[in-house]
């Protein structure tokens, strides 16, 4: 059996070098001497990103280094961490027959499948053997192409990952690429040896009767539903909640956070909904801007929510990651939790007490969760698949 072992800190300090301090020092006390083999990063943009990077890499020079910035602040078992300065979380894994690597880059807009794999390739040179899952953090935009990239190196090797965020959507949202800071990039981390781990992607949402066919589209662009502007449809479907919008142009990610699109996969067990968030009504010709990828002909479905089943699928959620690394929560020796901004938002402070009531039972293995901009996860047979306003977890545990 190895032996695998993971500490967290997280620091809501005035200062980046107060912050990394205190939260390595945190993690560092739970590896009982072992040297790190992955440091996992998530911050708020409240904190200097590049800082917090140099102070990490002047401590830990040599730990391959895989992170994003998040929303909102950290979750884990305690809640929601959040400071008025800003909140930094760093989930260290070491282990004994286990191995990580790091690899990342900037992402090259005009074809990101080549940057998704070249980034992939990088990493299948600096691991021992075919890695167990893949951790991804991309800015958001081009996800799609980035998994596609992956999977022509690692295909079916799960990859689970979030989107990077800002607490606006002004594109302050930052990559880190183990030891570069990139507003556009992706970072890809594997995880190979004897030990067991796991996730799971669930959109905690169901499909109404409720479709149109698109008609005309232009990757993450819905021009057209049923023949019409794609905003008409969605009047019909939100009612006069976007009214404004379509009269003036707007963003309307608050109105759909509980009723998004949903694109139909079979999965080989079972149907999995895709759901893609609605993010700007174009007034003048009514075309509506998603956070996903959308194709002509394709179905697209209304989904429909309520606050207390995005609270309440973290317990779901953690089940199916449990199931797919065939341990038991006493087992679990760290997990990283990815939940959708957008989803955060429409629960409001009940995500705190929710999260307490969900995650207690993995007692005090280090959970580092993230808010962000998209998620990425397996769907069965239909692969690894970028999504919105959808949740993800990963577990870890011994071999």
């Amino acid at each position: 059996m190895s032996r695998f072992l993971a500490g967290l800190g997280t620091s809501v300090a005035a200062s980046e070098a107060e912050a990394v301090d205190e939260a390595l020092a945190s993690a560092l006390a739970r590896l009982e001497g072992l040297t790190p083999g992955l440091a996992i990063l998530g911050t708020t943009v409240g904190f200097n990103v590049h800082a917090v990077v140099k102070r990490i890499r002047e401590q830990l020079p040599r730990v391959p280094l895989h992170g994003l910035t998040t929303s909102i602040g950290l979750l884990g078992a305690r809640g929601i961490t959040r400071g008025p300065n800003g909140s930094l979380g760093v989930l260290l894994l070491a282990g004994e027959g286990v191995s990580f690597g790091v690899s990342g880059s900037p992402i090259d807009a005009g074809d990101p499948r080549a940057t998704g794999r070249h980034v992939a390739e990088q990493l299948r040179d600096r691991l021992p053997s075919q890695p167990k899952l893949l951790l991804f953090n991309a800015a958001p935009g081009a996800e799609e192409g980035l998994l596609a990239g992956v999977n022509d190196v690692f295909p079916g090797v799960p990859a689970f990952g979030g989107s990077a965020a800002d607490d606006s959507l002004r594109g302050d949202w930052k990559v880190i690429t183990n030891d570069s800071v990139h507003a556009n990039a992706l970072s890809l981390a594997g995880v190979c040896g004897s030990l067991r781990c796991g996730g799971a992607l669930l959109a905690p949402y169901s499909a109404t009767r409720d479709s149109a066919l698109v008609t005309q589209a232009d990757d993450r662009c819905l021009l057209t539903l049923d023949g019409e502007p794609a905003a008409n449809k969605l009047r019909e479907w939100l009612g006069e909640s976007i009214a404004d919008q379509i009269a003036a142009g707007g963003t309307i990610l608050t109105q759909s956070a509980l009723a998004p699109l949903g694109l139909r996969l079979d999965t080989g067990r079972g149907m999995h909904y895709l759901t893609i968030h609605p993010a700007q009504i174009e007034a003048d010709t009514g075309a509506v801007s998603v956070f996903a990828r959308v194709n002509n002909r394709q179905r697209l479905y209304r989904m429909h929510s309520d606050p207390q089943r995005l609270t309440g699928s973290v317990a779901l959620l953690l089940q199916r990651a449990l199931e797919q690394a065939k341990i038991e929560d006493h087992e679990v020796r760290a997990a990283l939790l990815i939940y959708c901004a957008g989803c955060a938002g429409a629960v409001g402070d009940d995500l705190h007490s929710a999260l307490q009531e969900h995650l207690g039972v993995l007692g005090d293995a280090p959970i580092l969760g993230l808010c962000t901009f998209g998620e990425q996860g397996p769907a069965g047979n239909a692969g690894n698949v970028h999504a919105n306003l959808s949740l993800a977890m990963v577990v870890f545990g011994d071999g």
